[in-house]
């Protein structure tokens, strides 16, 4: 039961670096990094735990589940649906994203996230590696 909680919070971290994504899509920076920064902190929170097992299949989970959210939550339309909430002008205007939109997003916005979760894995597993206590090292 514990394994299928720890598939199910890796799957949770993907969907959310999706919507990041979706959300930098959209074309407004400060949407996007505020809507990033909480989205890599509820991830964080959702990796963690002092297991080291259970955070290896959270962070594995986490990883192997992103493209697979990327495509079927683009199947399903929320890009679309994030750009035309947050740019309804430019929809009324053109209709929709372009290719141009479509490069930012495959260039920019999906390695964005990508990179967003792996911070918050290797936050994750730092948050939760053990201290040594005395002297530092030099």
């Amino acid at each position: 039961m514990k394994t299928m909680i720890d598939l199910l919070r890796g799957f949770v971290v993907s969907a959310l670096m999706t919507l990041v994504s979706a959300a930098a899509f959209g074309g407004h920076p400060a949407v996007s990094v505020i809507f990033g920064a909480v989205c890599l902190a509820v991830s964080v929170l959702l990796l963690y735990t002092k297991a080291k097992k259970r955070r290896r299949i959270r962070s594995i989970a986490a990883m192997l589940g992103w493209l697979p959210a990327v495509f079927g939550l683009g199947r399903l339309g929320l890009y679309d649906f994030m750009f035309a909430l947050l740019n309804p002008a430019y929809v009324r205007e053109y209709g929709g994203p372009w290719i141009g939109d479509a490069f930012g997003l495959v260039f920019v916005y999906l390695p964005s996230a990508g990179i967003l979760l792996l911070l918050a894995v290797l936050t994750a597993s730092r948050i939760a590696a053990p201290t040594t206590q005395g002297e530092p090292s030099c």
